[in-house]
């Protein structure tokens, strides 16, 4: 039997609900749920002793419900005589004091300011169906009607999806006649909802108090988290524009019971960057000041729903994966973020986990990027696995606790049918620890943080943040223990100990550039924390090393934080690493090896190393000008738009006679190695050979551990020789 209409504007013919009411007979039909989820917001809005009409009442059982609890003045209208009929049959014996009359809203014959309440479940979203001016006149006669009956201070409660052009009627008529407004979202009412409908938008109650406000605009909004919302699908998104506009038909399915421990999201929707959307976890209200912020706040929260409703019945396998933020008020800063990842479906996996990302680990490549996820996602056994990370200047419990506080929140992203009790998994039996060890702002960085981070059996990292972009570690170095002069143990930083893997590749370019030569000389550009530097002064003790970078900070950090020491060998220039090079060219000043080992701050590109500027051709020009005769240029490159590879590598050819590069496979750094001078495959092969045997030599000697050699078999077979 469908009861579905035509077309959406039925919903406003008495002929159709005429139609409706006698093909469902006396089972109740409810818009929007039903008492037990809305009656925590409604006590607190209507009083026992209030004079209440109910517009639009169809069959729900609402009234009925009311009056049982207490509530004795209770007047139903409803266009359809057949509702009206049936509604007088079940209540006349049971309940004779509540009315039911067969009547037009548009067209009330109630006296004046006769009610203390008017509430619309459902009605004002089947009166506006859009906002043609007919359909706009239509509901200026409805409000003016609901004004008429409502006394002085009354309140016109709305239960509503809160379309925009219905939000936007509301606010433009509560704005115009001085009514307050305030807004709350209905969780239960979506979560009663699940189990009867595939579609999926909150579900709001609008409470107009009619009257001079003397107090701003407010919206209180109780919401489950929202999402960062990445590129999905074409038709994914016209689904979610089509879901967007429809009307009552639609009720909702998702939700999170609101708790003293709901966490708080901010919504980004595809490509509109909104306000954000908060909540404090007292459900106080949040004042807003205009209309339009107000508009911003309720579709960020449609959108996100419906994300939220296509992640329980789709997979993001082979899209962009998703993420959001979430917040425990409206003026704090982010506490967790969330990230959910998909792999196609294997047997004997489980279909939904959450894993908790212990604290300062957030950074590593297993937790920050979209492969290393799917990799975590593949290594637990989990279709679909939800990645959370916490936040610094946040303060957690244990791991108990943060399990606790995220119960609510991950129910809303697993799929459809999870019956089991979802599983939280983690490193270990903590939150993880750091330790914020120094704050500072960088002229050409911005703020920056240095933190010790403790991983698996007690192994400590130092490591540099721009706050920028958080998830990137600028630079990092393992911590050992040592003891002091009074006998107490104190971390100090590793020299010997390369955490940025590239750097071993760039060493090997470097030695094979150096092998034999008395007092080779190398350029760096780009000190970062100095590991490079440092590492390269004990690897190579003949070779004189310059540094070179444009940031003063970053060398007071280094030396404060990260063991860089310079000396007769190894010092720093604080210049433009472009203007550097180019004043050495004027000075005809030359070197064996050139390094470039330089991060960009621009993200618009596709390329976080080196700064587009450093592969110009008058650069390169300049490179391969100050390099010897048989000098190498070392570039650390890293690209996240993978088509920019083979014009950077075809510019390179055509400035040095032998290319041969190094894909790291767990990181985006490629380390491409030029050199002026020709060398064939066999040669460069058994070049490489002796560099890798050598710093395995030095790095045997000074006892790190063998995980930590470089794999030769791997080395040459992973070698790219030329455009490979």
């Amino acid at each position: 039997m469908n009861l579905l209409p035509k077309s959406k504007e039925e919903f406003a013919e008495t002929d159709y609900w005429n139609a409706f009411f006698k093909k469902r007979g006396n089972k109740a039909f409810e818009w929007y749920g039903e008492y037990p989820e809305l009656c925590e917001h409604l006590h607190k809005y209507i009083k026992v002793k209030d004079s209440i009409l109910i517009v639009g009442c169809g069959n729900s059982i609402l009234g009925n419900d009311l009056h049982d609890v207490g509530y004795k003045k209770i007047t139903s209208i409803d266009i359809s005589s057949v509702v009206i009929k049936q509604m007088i049959n079940l209540n006349e014996k049971d309940r004779p004091s509540m009315q039911f009359i067969q009547m037009d809203a548009l067209d009330m014959s109630f006296e004046d300011k006769k009610f203390s309440v008017v509430l619309d479940k459902g009605t004002l979203d089947a009166l506006m169906p859009n906002d043609k001016n007919e359909t706009i006149e239509k509901i200026d006669r409805y409000f003016g009607q609901i004004s008429r009956v409502l006394r002085d201070n009354g309140k016109y409660i709305c239960v509503t999806l809160l379309q925009e052009h219905i939000l936007k009627k509301i606010l433009g008529y509560s704005t115009s006649n001085n009514w307050s407004i305030q807004i709350i979202r209905c969780h239960e009412a979506e979560n009663k909802t699940a189990t009867t409908s595939d579609n999926t938008l909150p579900v709001f109650m609008v409470v107009c108090s009619k009257g001079k406000s003397t107090s701003p605009m407010g919206c209180c909004v109780t919401l489950t988290p929202t999402v960062t919302f990445l590129p999905l699908h074409r038709e994914v998104l016209q689904d979610m524009d089509k879901l967007l506009r429809a009307q009552g038909k639609y009720e909702n399915k998702h939700g999170s019971k609101v708790n003293n421990k709901s966490l708080l999201p901010v919504a980004y929707p595809y490509k509109i960057n909104l306000k954000k959307i908060c909540l404090s976890s007292d459900n106080k209200f949040i004042k807003y000041e205009t209309a339009e912020e107000i508009l911003q706040v309720i579709n960020g929260i449609q959108k996100a729903a419906f994300v939220c409703a296509h992640l329980k019945s789709q997979s993001m396998v082979n899209q962009e994966q998703i993420s959001f933020d979430l917040f425990e008020n409206e003026n704090s800063k982010p506490r967790f973020s969330v990230y959910i990842a998909d792999i196609r479906p294997e047997k004997g996996n489980s279909p939904y986990a959450a894993f908790i990302v212990p604290q300062g680990r957030e950074a590593e490549w297993l937790f920050s990027t979209n492969e290393g996820r799917l990799q975590l996602t593949k290594m637990t056994k989990n279709n679909r696995l939800v990645i959370i990370t916490m936040h610094r200047d946040q303060k957690y419990g244990t791991l108990d606790d943060v399990k606790q506080e995220l119960n609510d929140v991950v129910k809303n992203f697993a799929p459809t049918n999870i019956a089991h009790k979802i599983a939280f998994l983690s490193l270990g039996s903590d939150v993880g620890n750091r330790i914020v060890r120094h704050k500072g702002k960088s002229k050409y960085s911005g703020d920056y943080v240095i933190e010790d981070v403790e991983v698996e059996n007690g192994i400590k990292y130092r490591r540099l943040y721009y706050l920028q972009s958080q998830l990137t570690i600028q630079s990092e170095a393992q911590l050992k223990t040592v003891k002091s002069r009074r006998g107490h143990p104190k971390d100090v930083v590793n020299p010997l100990y390369l955490t940025c893997k590239h750097h071993m590749h760039m060493n090997v370019g470097a030695h094979l550039i150096c092998m034999g030569k008395d007092s080779p000389s190398i350029l760096i550009i780009g000190l970062g924390g100095g590991g490079l530097c440092t590492f390269m002064r004990k690897f190579l003790p003949k070779a004189t090393i310059s540094a070179v970078d444009i940031d003063e900070d970053m060398l007071k950090i280094a030396t404060d934080w990260f063991g860089f020491n310079q000396d007769e060998k190894l010092t720093v220039d604080i210049s433009d690493g472009v203007d550097f090079i180019a004043q050495r060219v004027k000075k005809e000043h030359k070197w064996n090896a050139i390094l470039f080992d330089v991060d960009s701050k621009d993200t618009t590109i596709g390329m976080s190393c080196p700064p587009k500027q450093f592969l110009e051709d008058e650069v390169l020009k300049n490179v391969t000008s100050i390099l010897t005769n048989d000098g190498a240029f070392i570039l650390n490159m890293v690209l996240r738009d993978t088509t920019l590879r083979n014009p950077i590598i075809k510019k390179l050819q055509s400035n040095f006679k032998s290319i041969a590069s190094y894909k790291l496979e767990e990181d985006l750094n490629e380390v491409v190695i030029c050199l002026k001078e020709k060398m064939t495959k066999e040669k460069l092969i058994t070049v490489f050979k002796n560099s890798c045997k050598e710093i395995n030599k030095f790095m045997k000697t000074n006892g790190l551990p063998k995980e930590e050699y470089v794999d030769i078999s791997d080395y040459i077979n992973n070698l790219n020789i030329g455009n490979d």
